[in-house]
């Protein structure tokens, strides 16, 4: 079970502990045959202490453990059969699945593992409660951002058995209604009778949508045009190798870290501006980044991918709210690698 991976860092730090004391007491030793006899004594004693004192408990543990793992893996058959076009989004850090073992480890390697993680589970949620945080492995996202990519069929994993707690999400906008209870586990489905979407997430009106494919320029051939006749550029990354649609691409690499750059005029406090833009890459080196000429005023980089398709293209996206600081600000979008690769 995934659950293990919390008991051999606990066991390797037992050990670690236990030869430092060792070794601090042998060295307080002062005389040979006080050293030559002092750590048999000492295993001896630690082996009739543990003899004594541990067994029973050692064996109620373990038929706990065994119990769990039992029902936990009963419980996700029961998921797969009753809940299979349901999204799961884990409740961490107390979840018990191979998922949150997953996560728990990356973010023990510092994150090395997470390109290859979201290429194999794309869409593997996770929700904080101490926090109100979702994520995306280990991108930022919301509920709404969840349930626009996937649908609203949702189901929280290994939900709190504390009903305040439940209480709590409900006030958050996160409605749920149990539909299993156990001992490690109860799962909830998301409550779209009670669900809102959030105000500010309430689009009332979309004004304008702006589409670029790289195939498109100007007469000169200098700059890129989108739709309604927008200009992107300079065209100074162009490639043919790959392209998702059409027949360009923009290429990043070390003679072209920066391209696409996009001016965003006269905004107002209120507005909402979503960009999106798809990349492949074998890492996550490419970035999508919204900033004023002015970076202390705003300044926002992505790189982690939220959604996947089926040919190895990754959707970044930033989502922006215009507040009274940034409002009139000349805003730049454009496309960069700054790891020059």
């Amino acid at each position: 079970m995934v659950g293990n991976h919390y008991l051999i860092p606990v066991l390797l730090l037992s050990g670690i502990s236990l030869y430092i004391n060792i070794d601090f007491i042998l060295k307080l030793a002062k005389t040979n045959g006080l050293k030559l006899f002092l750590l048999p004594i000492i295993v001896i004693s630690l082996v009739f202490f543990i003899g004594w004192n541990h067994p029973a408990k050692m064996i109620i543990s373990n038929r706990q453990y065994k119990a769990a793992s039992e029902e936990i893996d009963s419980t996700n058959l029961w998921v797969e059969k009753n809940f299979e076009n349901y999204t799961q989004i884990n409740y961490y850090i107390y979840s018990i699945n191979k998922f949150t073992g997953l996560k728990f480890g990356n973010d023990f390697a510092k994150g090395k593992m997470l390109p290859y993680l979201k290429k194999m589970y794309p869409r593997t949620y996770f929700f904080e409660l101490s926090s109100n945080t979702y994520l995306n492995w280990n991108l930022k996202t919301s509920l709404q951002e969840i349930i626009e990519t996937n649908g609203s069929k949702i189901l929280l994993m290994n939900a709190p058995a504390d009903t305040s707690k439940i209480i709590e999400m409900e006030k958050l906008g996160f409605p749920l209604k149990k539909v299993y209870g156990g001992n490690p586990q109860n799962i909830y489905i998301l409550d779209t009778l009670k669900y809102t979407r959030p105000e500010k997430d309430s689009i009332k009106q979309v004004g304008l949508t702006i589409n670029f494919n790289a195939d498109e320029f100007t007469s000169d051939k200098k700059y890129f045009t989108g739709s309604n006749s927008e200009v992107f550029g300079p065209v100074n990354a162009i490639s043919a190798e790959d392209a998702r649609s059409g027949k360009y691409s923009i290429k990043l690499e070390k003679s072209n870290p920066f391209a696409l750059d996009y001016n965003l005029k006269n905004t107002k406090i209120g507005e909402h501006y979503q960009i999106d833009v798809w990349r492949k890459s074998n890492s996550s080196n490419g970035y999508l980044v919204i900033a004023a000429d002015d970076p202390q005023i705003f300044y926002q980089a992505q790189n982690e991918a939220i959604k996947f398709d089926d040919n190895d293209w990754e959707l970044l996206r930033i989502n922006l709210y215009v507040n009274p600081v940034m409002e009139g600000k000349n805003l730049k979008i454009y496309l960069t690698t700054p790891e020059k690769k």
